[in-house]
This record gives structure tokens, sequence and C-alpha cells, in this order.
């Protein structure tokens, strides 16, 4: 049977723990590693700054440095150490665990242990990260130090703790909250659909010339909700995006409506039947589709050589752009 992906994940995670503690042992062993650790970092800083690491190119990995840590605490409860003795273990372990969270982690090519941004801004942007991982790491090894080691070993190298098993009270609100969430996730994924116009007659009937030109005015309606800057419009553009965007029949409907615009407009303008120029941006032919689809009266009778649709927008385009032109 073959190894599932987790279980390759699992394998993988193994193998990296046990190379970090082969590293440590061949330190010298834990309390030797996170003294080295802190003599390297401080042997790295300038003027009493402490130095940002390079996790990638870090002489003491942050995995490895957390791992020795935590097990300095473990060791050194088991052995008969002196108070003194003790004290002194406690802090160079938690400085070690608290230095090395300050690690940054980046994607470039670059191979220099210490970070050394040209930009003043972003290196303090990363001192400042830096500075709140550290925070972090303080109050998860202070809360968990004195009496659950196995989270602070979880933490070390799967990134997170155990948690504990949640009481029946907790587990039933979470199947309510769980429970509200898909319904309102169904509701807000359906919306799409049930909102949406259905194009089911010819562009040519009576019934699919108003299906095309409600498709248009969805599609119109979402563009400009799309470019709108005003204050906070941000967050209705992400709650509405889904809801309010054009399926691929709708944009097509208001394909064919917008290309006859255009033609026909084109050509009434060639003829001096109208204003305006017979050149438009992307911007404009949308106010002008967006215009004539506001201005169609389905009442007037259709002209002699037109289909319907036809009639109606050139009969829209004459209303909207008549002469005597500015």
């Amino acid at each position: 049977m073959g190894v599932t992906r987790s279980e390759e994940d699992f394998d993988r995670a193994k193998a990296t723990v046990e190379a970090h503690i082969a590293r440590i042992e061949a330190a010298g062993g834990v309390f030797q590693y996170c003294a080295a650790y802190l003599k390297h970092l401080t042997a790295l800083s300038n003027d009493g700054e402490p130095a940002i690491l390079r996790e990638r190119a870090a002489t003491f990995p942050r995995m490895a440095v957390q791992i020795a840590a935590v097990s300095a605490i473990k060791d050194a409860r088991e052995a008969p150490l002196d108070a003194l003795t003790m004290t002194r273990v406690k802090e160079f372990a938690r400085a070690a665990w608290i230095q090395s969270a300050g690690h940054y982690d980046d994607s470039s090519a670059e191979n220099a242990e210490v970070v050394s941004h040209p930009n003043p801004q972003a290196m303090e942007m990363i001192r400042k990260g830096a500075s709140v991982r550290r925070a972090k790491a303080a109050e998860q090894w202070d809360r968990l130090v004195d009496g659950k080691l196995d989270n602070l070993y979880a933490l070390a190298t799967v990134g997170r703790e155990f948690q504990e098993p949640p009481s029946r009270k907790e587990r039933w609100t979470a199947y309510i909250i769980l429970a509200g969430l898909l319904v309102a996730i169904a509701a807000y994924v359906g919306s799409n659909h049930f909102l949406s116009v259905k194009i089911s007659s010819p562009y040519e009937s009576d019934e699919g010339f108003q299906q095309h030109r409600d498709a248009t005015a969805r599609v119109t309606r979402h563009s400009d909700l799309m470019s709108s800057t005003a204050r906070r419009a941000g967050l209705f553009k992400l709650i509405l995006d889904w809801p309010m965007s054009p399926t691929e029949n709708e944009i097509a409907a208001f394909t064919k409506f917008g290309s006859d615009v255009i033609r026909l407009r084109r050509q009434m303008i060639a003829a001096e039947l109208i204003c305006g120029s017979p050149v438009l941006g992307n911007e404009g032919m949308l106010a002008v589709i967006k215009t004539v689809n506001n201005e169609i009266d389905i009442k007037n009778q259709p002209l002699d050589g037109f289909n319907r649709p036809q009639s109606m927008i050139i009969q829209a385009l004459a209303r909207s752009y008549a002469p005597p032109c500015s």
C-alpha cells in the first residue's frame, strides 16, 4: 500500500526534527547549543541592536534552537541542579527561545545570515515584525514552561499548540455556528444564480429583447460597482461582487445588444443623423450602451427595413443624441 500524503508530511517533519536533534548533540548538548546560539547572536549585533537573522541562512536554525531550549528545561528539572544553576538555565533557555522567534523568513536568494535591507523604512518594518514575534514567543514560554512543555515542544516542531478537547457545550455551539455559516454561504453562493437573468428566448422576440436589455443592465451595474471609489466602497465590492457578477450568458447577451448599439450609432453618425464621435474608448462605449438601454421605449413601432431590436435602438439613439450638435 502506498504512503499517503499526510504520512509523507509526517515523515518529512520527523526527519527534519531528527536532523536538528543530531545537530544539537553534535554541538555538545542542549545547554551548550543554547549558550552558543546566544553568544553567536551577540557577536552579530551592532551597538547593542539585536541582529535579525535570515532563517534560510541561519547558522542556528529556529527549530533547533527552540528544541534545545525546551529540552534544556526538561533536562534541568530531571537533573539535581542547585537553585542558582537552575535559574541560569531558565534564563538562557528562555532567551534562546524568544530571540530565535525573531528570525526573518524570506524567499530571497541572498545567503547573508544577517538581514540588512538598504531601505530604512523596510528595515524598520522587518525589525518591528521580529519584535512582535519575540513578544508572542515570550508570552507562550511564560504561559507554558511551568506545566506544558509538550505544548512548547509542539510549537517548536509544528508551529502550534496541542488543543484541549472541547466541552460538550463548546461542541454544540460550534455545530450551531457551523450550520449558520453553511446556510449563509449557500444563500450567498446561490444568490448569483437567482439574481441572474435567464436568456431563454431569441434576441429578435419581444421577450428575448427584454432579457438582453435586463442582462445589459446587470453588466453595467456590476461595472459601476467595480469602478466605485467612494469611501468604504471596497467593502461593498467584496460583499456584492459575486451576487452581482454577470454570468457568461448575461455577458453574451450584453455583447450582442451592445454591438448593435455601437454599430448603429456609427452608421447614424456617418449619416449625420445624430451627434457624437464615431471613436469611443471602453468607458465611453459603456456609457452609450447604458444610456440607450435606459432610453428605449418598447411602445415604439418597428421601422421599415429593421428588426424590432434594431428599431428600438435607432429610435433611442435619435432621442439621446439628436442634432443640433454643439
